[in-house]
């Protein structure tokens, strides 16, 4: 059951994050709670608030940054913190490393009761960025406005990117992603562009209407390249006109698909 929190209990002061929990969270504890904060990393030194609490455990945002980790860097994506595709980009890969194992070991050990001396150190990836070889992005009417985006006044309000964590009609448009390797940005770029421009209409999840709903983009070791366009309701004549734009502006591409996906699921 979610209590209501009291503002006298609502923030509390130098917490240390001592481990990681799932979806980019932090752990740390009190007298009475182990708390679960959001964007903070272990090493660091917290004031955090209190967003939702139970009987044992809590959720919290950092409220202030006292000592930050030696783990901690400057993430190198301008959608961090409101993009749900990457979770740990404000803390170094080796860290990232070594709590992940640390993570692993205690599930084994601690709930599977397996011997964990033996467990040999996780094989970090060689590349950090542009990794992915399978992006999905999808089309929505209804842009997630960021702080930045709010002091901009008629703004495009048509999105092609991520879903924002929590809120599946919600997307946040991406200008730039560091998960897969180019031409994969200028392929969501510039059809994006191109669909606003001959206003082929960006679908809306909550009412199930307009004709661009996602864009897959796959990327083989071999070399080879995918785009599928899938529609759900497009006009006469829109998707002849935007295949043939991406056939002549990405000659590339070495298998290029539409799908009519209607399904309100």
């Amino acid at each position: 059951m979610r209590r209501r929190i009291p503002q006298e209990k609502k923030f509390i002061s130098d917490i240390a994050v001592i481990d990681i929990a799932e979806e980019g969270k932090g752990v740390g504890k009190t007298d009475e709670l182990v708390l679960f904060i959001d964007k903070a990393i272990p090493g660091d030194i917290v004031d955090v608030e209190l967003i939702k609490k139970k009987k044992n455990f809590a959720e919290a945002k950092v409220a202030a940054l006292k000592k930050a980790s030696e783990y901690r860097i400057d993430p190198f994506c301008e959608h961090f913190g409101v993009c749900g595709g990457c979770k740990w980009q404000h803390m170094d890969y080796n860290g990232q490393l070594k709590f992940k194992q640390q993570t692993v070991d205690n599930v084994l050990a601690r709930i599977g009761k397996v011997d964990t001396s033996i467990m040999e150190p996780i094989l970090g990836s060689g590349e950090t960025e542009y990794y992915r070889n399978k992006l999905e992005y999808t089309f929505s009417n209804k842009r997630w406005l960021t702080s930045v985006d709010d002091a901009n006044e008629g703004l495009e309000m048509n999105a092609l990117g991520f879903h924002v964590p929590g809120r599946f009609d919600k997307i946040l448009d991406i200008d730039h992603c560091y998960l897969q390797q180019n031409p994969s940005n200028a392929i969501r770029n510039q059809i994006r562009a191109f669909a606003i421009e001959h206003q082929i209409s960006f679908y809306d999840l909550r009412e199930h209407a307009g004709a661009l709903r996602n864009l897959i983009i796959r990327t083989a070791s071999t070399g080879e390249l995918m785009v599928i366009v899938v529609f759900a309701y497009p006009e006469e004549g829109q998707v002849e006109l935007l295949m043939n734009y991406i056939n002549s502006s990405f000659p590339d591409i070495d298998s290029l698909l539409y799908i009519i996906n209607q399904k309100k699921k």
